[in-house]
């Protein structure tokens, strides 16, 4: 990734940590092509979503105001023991089997899920495809019921 302190445009074929309005999260995006001396054509690495990055925007202090519009999403842990101690709970309640994740299963809130790098963990809220999965670590969103 390259560093974004610098006031010009990251090179082409790099990517950069930038908010996606499609996803609702921040994720990675490749730089397709400059299109001026201070934008840029950007495309998201998880949904593929097309976005102009420039200069002046990413120059102003008002990135404040752009996240005030969203409506507040669900409080999220604010401190990894205030997490583990949720999700030992969790476990303590959920004796039974976890089920396997893959991005093609359909889940449902409440389900315990066993991942394979995060290990297992607990679905605390679900969308059309994406899930919010309470793990021993923090929270993580999933894509989920992509066939």
């Amino acid at each position: 990734m390259q560093d974004m302190s610098t006031n010009t445009l990251p090179r082409v074929a790099t990517n950069i940590n930038v908010f996606c309005k499609k996803c609702d999260a921040d994720r990675y995006f490749k730089v397709i092509t400059h299109t001026s001396d201070t934008s840029a054509k950007l495309k998201c690495e998880v949904c593929g979503a097309s976005q102009k990055f420039s200069l002046e925007k990413e120059a102003k202090p008002a990135k404040a105001a752009s996240t005030a519009r969203k409506a507040p999403a669900k409080p999220r842990m604010s401190s990894k023991s205030g997490a583990k101690s949720m999700w030992l709970n969790l476990q303590e309640q959920h004796k039974g089997q976890a089920i396997p994740y893959t991005i093609a299963t359909e889940f449902r809130d409440s389900q315990s899920i066993a991942h394979p790098s995060f290990g297992v963990g607990y679905v605390t809220k679900t969308h059309a495809h994406k899930i919010e999965v309470l793990f021993a670590e923090g929270t993580k969103e999933l894509m989920h019921a992509r066939k």
